[in-house]
C-alpha cells in the first residue's frame, strides 16, 4: 500500500472510531475493504490490513487521534540538536587535538561518542595536519625583496635580449633510488591462525639500514631539461675515473664540475 492508501486508512478509522466508540478492528475493515476496492487502492492482503486498523486503534485509544505520531520505541532524545552544534563549533571546530571521545564524556549534554561524531560530520570533516617551512615574517620579507630584484634586472621574459635566466641552469636535481622493495604496511598481510604461524612463513620483513641505491642526477633551464632525454647515472659517471680500491668512490667540487 503506497502512503495516500495508509493516510487513508488512518484518517477512516479516526472518523469511525469517533462515530462509533465500541467498534472493533473487524467491523472497520468490513467497511474500509469495499471503500479502498472502489479507488482501486491495493494492499498486500486481508491480514496485514486487518493488522494496521489495529495499530491504529491502539493509537487512537492512547492518544484519542490517529494523525498524530506516536513516540517511537527507541531512546528518547535528549538534548536538541542544536544545542549540540552550537557547543561543537565552540569547542571542537577549528581546535587541535580534539578528541571526540573526550568531549562526549565531559558535555552536560549527555550524548554518546558516535552521536557527536555523527553531527560533526555535518558541519565539518576531518584533515590531517601537513608539514610545511616554517617561514617567519623576515623570510617573507627576503623572499619578496629577492622577487622584486629579479623582476627588475632579470626580467620576467626570458627570450628578451637582456634577461639573464637564459645563462641560469639549476643542477640541484639529484635523487637516490633505492634498489631494495619498500614495505608495504597496508597491503603486505599475511592470513595465518596465530602470531607464530605467521612468523614462520614470512611474518618478518628484513629493513637494511644502509641499503644500496642508484644515484640519478639532472638540471633544468629556462629552456628544456639537461639532459634533454635521460638522467646522468653518478655511478656510472663515477666509473670514468681511475679508483684505487681502498678509495671511496664520491662526487667532490671537481668531478662535479666536470658533470656539469
Amino acid at each position: 500500500m503506497d502512503r495516500a492508501g495508509r493516510k487513508l486508512v488512518r484518517d477512516t478509522v479516526d472518523i469511525l472510531k469517533k462515530l462509533h466508540p465500541d467498534w472493533g478492528a473487524k467491523k472497520i475493515l468490513s467497511d474500509i475493504k469495499p471503500m479502498l476496492d472502489r479507488q482501486h487502492i491495493q494492499y498486500t492482503s486481508e491480514n496485514s490490513l486487518l493488522q494496521n486498523i489495529k495499530y491504529q486503534i491502539k493509537k487512537f485509544n492512547e492518544t484519542g487521534t490517529t494523525t498524530i505520531r506516536r513516540s517511537g520505541s527507541g531512546r528518547p532524545v535528549t538534548k536538541s540538536n542544536n544545542q549540540l552544534l552550537n557547543e561543537l563549533k565552540r569547542k571542537v571546530l577549528n581546535k587541535r587535538r580534539c578528541s571526540v571521545r573526550k568531549f562526549a564524556s565531559k558535555s552536560k549534554l549527555n550524548v554518546s561518542k558516535s552521536t557527536v561524531h555523527r553531527n560533526l560530520r555535518t558541519i565539518a570533516e576531518p584533515y590531517h595536519r601537513q608539514t610545511s617551512s616554517k617561514v617567519t615574517e623576515q623570510h617573507i620579507m627576503k623572499r619578496r625583496k629577492f622577487a622584486r630584484w629579479l623582476k627588475r634586472y632579470w626580467k620576467l621574459d626570458p627570450k628578451v635580449p637582456s634577461s639573464k635566466w637564459q645563462r641560469f641552469v639549476n643542477t640541484d636535481f639529484s635523487k637516490p633510488i633505492r634498489l631494495t622493495p619498500q614495505l608495504s604496511i597496508k597491503n603486505d598481510i599475511i592470513w595465518s591462525t596465530s602470531r607464530r604461524d605467521a612468523d614462520t612463513h614470512g611474518g618478518y620483513y628484513g629493513r637494511e639500514k644502509f641499503s644500496s641505491d642508484v644515484m640519478l642526477w639532472g638540471g633544468i633551464s629556462w629552456n628544456d631539461l639537461i639532459p634533454k632525454k635521460v638522467p646522468v647515472f653518478v655511478d656510472e659517471f663515477l666509473d670514468e675515473y681511475q679508483w684505487p680500491k681502498s678509495k671511496k668512490r664520491t662526487i667532490n667540487g671537481a668531478r662535479h664540475e666536470n658533470l656539469l
